[in-house]
């Protein structure tokens, strides 16, 4: 039975083969009215806000699971004769202090107190069939003692409480995962040594200062300890034979050279570590697949060279690192993220045949793209902010979509970006390209940024491109917009401060043209967006020779138009734009 908003449910209590109850929500201060119901095996109170009591429970032999989250219970002591329950959940309850009333149910499996009041679980001492107990946020609670002993126990979510220790968890020899992170006061992982079925454990954020105590267990599949400041050694994870993923970072750790023997290794974060020198330690694990070594002080990724499994690395902001090396013909190589670096090419990339994205974004010594020849699975580049003068090398990379060679002042054509007929997106602001003509067979493009080339006079090359959606164009030289005239997807134009534009021309009849920013530009008259019904956006601020808005009056979707700085008279009303909100003239 389920019910919203209910107040009067004593006629439930003369249900006497009543099974199951659901009441989640409902103005109920208390479950007296099941009092008589000895056949309930599932009851859901969730979130009755003015839930006060579980008395009418006391005693009901056969409940087996008990949902009480959201409400404002202070005890569960009514529980102690429940005799079959083996799934209890009081998350949020902020009243709850105490899980007085478990105390030697031995058929419960399931306890869940998170975000609740409670100082201890010494009350889960004698149950006997606990696998999973999640008390994490119970900022109260200071020990674990309840557990000790719990030969069944598999689970354990303590993150973010008060524990001061995990000893207690010496004897529970079934413990698969254990979460302590964030858990401000725990200082030792003493309590998992020897756990032979430990699979996970999460101790992120925490103050500890070695991972000695997980040397014996031999099956741990997973460790984080991320954020661990006074980590400086995981030299105790050595030779774990499952050892399949360790996020160290923001650690203080030195050396990774005891993880070569983690041959079931595949995920290793060590991110931030910026006392880490080397990658040593990863040399030759053949079953490695992601790497992210970025903010170290790393100086090689040399010992990469044997990991044929590596599909991803990343080694951004690594100040000291010089050369791709060790990543020259890794078959299954998807990702490199190389951006901030001092790298001087790409040339080691070049039989990564499996690549699909890089990043060298603000690598200052790279003068060329060579090495990503022929890459027939590449789809993103980055390399803004690079000395690159040429696009040339990016010529057969077939499956490219994405290009951003932002900032690249030395670069003057975009020659090598001809014809490839996937790519959707091209940054190429703030470089010295005159010209955008080899993207004339680009016919799935869809965004264009050329703003701030002092050198660009024209939009040729995007005639009839019919994906196209997007064209930044501003601070440039060009003269006319007519090119986009069979753009017909096109949403969004930036030609804010070409000076030498006097007219829209070319966006007459676009239906879909959304946004518009042609501020401090030449443009006499505006007569050519009036078929512009999509129309949301309108920036002609400091167009010194404009005088007239009537054009616009009727475009049913304009919500916003600047017009300060023109000749438009200040008290010009568009009474026929229903959406429009914000219209600025002065």
């Amino acid at each position: 039975m389920s019910s919203h908003g209910v107040t009067s449910v004593e006629v439930l209590g003369r249900l006497r083969n009543l099974r199951e109850i659901t009441l989640r929500d409902c103005d109920i201060t208390n479950v007296d009215f099941l009092k008589g119901c000895s056949r309930l095996e599932y009851a859901d109170v969730s979130y009755c806000e003015t839930l006060t009591s579980l008395t009418g429970l006391r005693g009901l032999g056969k409940l087996k699971t008990l949902k009480a989250s959201g409400t404002a219970i202070n005890s569960i002591e009514h529980l102690a004769g429940c005799a079959a329950l083996d799934s209890l959940n009081v998350i949020y309850c902020r009243n709850l202090s105490s899980l007085a009333g478990l105390s030697g149910l031995q058929k419960l499996k399931s306890v869940n107190a998170s975000y609740s009041a409670i100082e201890s679980i010494e009350h889960l001492a004698g149950c006997v069939a606990l696998e999973n107990v999640n008390v994490n946020y119970c900022k109260n609670m200071t020990s674990l003692v309840g557990l000790i002993g719990l030969e069944k126990l598999r689970t354990v979510d303590a993150r973010g409480s008060g524990i001061e220790s995990i000893e207690y968890l010496t004897e529970c020899v079934a413990l698969e995962c254990v979460d302590v992170s964030r858990c401000k006061n725990l200082m030792s992982l003493a309590g998992l040594s020897g756990l032979q079925k430990l699979h996970i454990v999460d101790a992120d954020e925490t103050p500890i200062d070695s991972v000695a105590w997980l040397s014996g267990c031999v099956a741990l599949e997973r460790v984080h300890v991320s954020g661990c400041e006074n980590l400086d050694s995981i030299d105790d994870l050595e030779g774990l034979p499952n050892l399949q993923m360790v996020d160290a970072s923001h650690t203080a750790i030195e050396s990774i050279e005891y993880l070569t023997e983690c041959v079931a290794l595949e995920s290793v974060n060590i991110s931030c570590c910026k006392n880490l020198l080397s990658l040593v330690g990863l040399r030759g694990l053949e079953k490695l697949k992601t790497v992210d070594a970025s903010h170290t002080a790393i100086e090689s990724i040399e010992y990469l060279t044997e990991c044929v499994a590596l599909e991803s690395v990343n080694i951004s902001c690594c100040k000291n690192l010089l050369s791709l090396v060790g990543l020259r013909g890794l078959e299954k190589l998807m990702t490199v993220d190389a951006s901030h670096t001092a790298i001087e090419s790409m040339e080691h990339l070049s039989g990564c045949v499996a690549l699909e994205s890089v990043n060298v974004n603000y690598c200052k010594n790279i003068t060329s793209l060579f090495g990503l020849s022929g890459l027939e699975k590449l789809k993103t580049v980055g390399a803004s902010y690079t000395a690159i003068e040429s696009s040339s090398h990016l010529a057969e990379c077939v499956e490219l979509e994405i290009v951003n060679v932002n900032g690249c002042k030395n670069l003057l054509s975009l020659v090598g970006l001809r014809g490839l007929q996937k790519l959707k997106t091209v940054d190429a602001s703030h470089t010295a390209i005159e010209s955008i003509e080899y993207l004339t067979e680009c016919v799935a493009l869809e965004s264009v940024n050329v703003s701030c080339c002092k050198k660009f006079t024209s939009l040729a090359g995007l005639s009839g491109l019919e994906k196209l959606r997007t064209v930044t164009a501003s601070n440039t030289a060009i003269q006319s917009i007519e090119r986009l005239s069979g753009c017909v997807a096109l949403e969004s134009l930036n030609v804010n401060y070409c000076k030498n534009i006097t007219s829209l021309f070319g966006l007459s009849g676009l239906e879909k043209l959304k946004t518009v920013g042609a501020s401090h530009t030449a443009i006499e008259s505006i007569e050519h967006l009036a078929g512009c019904v999509a129309l949301e956006s309108l920036n002609v601020s400091f167009c010194k020779s404009l005088a007239s808005l009537s054009c616009l009056d009727g475009l049913p979707n304009l919500r916003s138009l600047k017009a300060n700085g023109t000749c438009v008279p200040p008290d010009t009303q568009l009474c026929h734009c229903p959406k429009l909100k914000d219209l600025v003239l002065r």
